[in-house]
């Protein structure tokens, strides 16, 4: 079991700007990239309430990383992983030293799963701990545990994960920077009774880590953040550039101006300002699927939302439509959970993702029809009161459904109605796949405890499924046990799959190496710089 703590909400995926006409601004130092970013991203690089954002990745480097082209796990900060049984696991680290000089050890890996592990710090990673000997003991209530007892240090570089059980994808899973080190720095008090600098945050805007470029101190007002390239990093190639400045704006919909005034060099657009850049720069775009899934999830205890009214409202969706037209290829029809850009994405036998009016209206007519207001709820974020008018208008067309209406509120009020059970209709969500497998993204949407089930969905064949996948001899096993798993889910309908967003990596000419990361971000460590004057 996976109980990632996925945020609920937009994909927090944004990446700055251009350089106006598609050029970087002249007087750029020439060894400096100017990169946007959002302040979500500018908050807390700490692992352990980190958002997986490039910055974070810039600055900490954890076990493994992802192959841009596959998605499969790589050694990063681990040299090696290997294991006979898939629950115990002996990964031995590279030798190499934190930003402050002092060296990276097993010790610190373990270190920080401990700070993370631990309730009484609330931090935002905790549930990534979850399939760790000892996470069940350390977060019961009283607790009965400080340390992980599956983390077991061998020697400086060596230490032995063992798992409450087998899991074949914990390499893809320790790609996550939730699994990066701790310095001593971060953990010991700057005196007698004071706060380690984890605890007090002193750390979240100061940190020192292991990735290829270390960070100055910014300020929590004006949030910029100055990456400058790690001479001692041992762990991948070394930084393409000196210099990254990581330009902060409130959000996505200030960078594509800042890009064409020559302020900023990267940045991740989307919404209109996509389809705009794509028209004006055509050859600086590199288009990013999201590793997610726009949805609809219906109350579980609402009768009705029966089965069969479920499917009817899915099959009365014309999602190409939707996406080429509303979305202006800003998105990808769902037809399953993700993409194909994901193992395991793709079709999948989803009874509720095809286009049949005819037999939308024939199922509901079987289920008596509807009556009634129906009210679609979703969070305050530009496009989603368009998308609610879209499927509105589908309904009444397709299946006669006059009175829809929209309940649009803040992100952490409709999560609190969510984890309450008091939302009164289906919720328009975004949900993203921990890591890149489709288990990543099945199970918290459809084991009994995911963290994206609010639907309250529980199947005992679709949790064995669940658990075969994960328990699964290798890999490839464990991709098609989950693509099991997801039909057995899909089956029920208790989510209707929409389209998977579609955003864009805009870069100046000047600018190589644009590659996005799994989250769609662009990997800073390989951006490079070419005849910039």
């Amino acid at each position: 079991m996976i109980r990632a703590g996925a945020a609920l909400g937009t994909a927090l995926v944004v990446l700055g700007g251009l350089a106006g006409c598609g050029t970087a601004a002249a007087g750029r130092a020439p060894d400096t990239i100017v990169v946007g970013t959002i302040e979500e991203y500018a908050t807390s690089v700490t692992p352990g309430d980190a958002l997986g954002s490039p910055i974070d990745l810039a600055v900490f480097t954890p076990p493994t990383r992802l192959d841009p082209g596959s998605g499969n796990a790589l050694p990063a900060a681990a040299e090696s992983l290997t294991t006979a049984d898939n629950r115990t696991w002996t990964i031995r680290f590279r030798p190499g030293t934190f930003h402050d000089g002092t060296p990276v050890t097993a010790q610190s890996f373990a270190d920080s799963w401990n700070v993370t592990a631990d309730p009484a710090r609330g931090m935002l990673n905790n549930a990534m701990l979850a399939p760790v000997e000892g996470y069940d003991a350390m977060n019961a209530d009283p607790a009965a545990a400080t340390t992980l007892s599956g983390g077991r240090v061998l020697d400086e570089h060596t230490l032995t994960l063992t798992l409450a059980e087998p899991n074949v994808l914990l390499p893809a899973i320790l790609s996550s920077v939730a699994f990066a080190p701790l310095p001593r720095v971060a953990l010991d008090p700057p005196s007698p009774g004071a706060q380690p600098p984890v605890d007090s945050g002193a750390f979240d805007t100061a940190p020192v880590g292991n990735g290829p470029f270390r960070a100055e101190p910014w300020s929590p007002r004006t949030r910029d953040v100055v990456l400058h390239r790690f001479d001692g990093y041992t762990a991948g190639p070394p930084a393409g550039v000196g210099t990254i400045e990581n330009r902060v704006f409130a959000d996505t919909t200030a960078m594509y101006p800042e890009f064409e005034a020559g302020t900023i060099d990267v940045a991740a657009v989307d919404g209109d300002d996509l389809s705009q850049a794509r028209t004006a720069y055509p050859d600086q775009v590199v288009d990013t699927p999201y590793p997610a899934l726009v949805h609809l999830s219906f109350p579980g205890d609402d009768p009705r939302f029966s089965p069969d009214v479920r499917r009817a409202l899915g099959l009365a969706v014309d999602r190409r439509a939707l996406a080429d037209g509303l979305l202006d290829g800003r998105a990808l029809p769902a037809r399953g959970l993700l993409p194909d850009s994901v193992p395991g994405g793709g079709a999948l036998d989803c009874p509720s993702c095809g286009y049949d009016p005819a037999l939308a209206r024939e199922l509901l007519a079987g289920a008596g029809g509807w009556q009634g207001p129906l009210t679609l709820h979703t969070y305050q974020e530009p496009g989603n009161d368009q998308v609610l008018a879209a499927l509105a208008n589908q309904w009444r067309r397709n299946l006669g459904i006059t009175d829809v209406r929209f309940v649009i509120q803040p992100l952490s009020q409709l999560r609190t109605e969510l984890l309450e059970r008091t939302t009164t209709g289906p919720s328009l969500l975004y949900a993203a796949a921990g890591f890149p497998d489709l288990y990543g993204l099945a199970d918290p949407l459809f084991a009994a405890d995911g963290s994206y089930n609010f639907a309250g969905f529980a199947d005992p064949r679709t949790d064995d499924l669940l658990a075969g996948a994960a328990a699964a001899p290798d890999p490839a096993t464990a991709t098609t046990r989950a693509r099991e798993a997801a039909e057995a889910g899909l089956a029920s309908t208790p989510v209707l799959p929409l389209y998977h967003p579609v955003a864009g990596l805009l870069h100046a000419r000047e600018v190589r190496g644009v590659t996005p990361e799994f989250y769609g971000n662009a990997h800073l460590a390989g951006l490079t710089l070419e005849g910039r004057r």
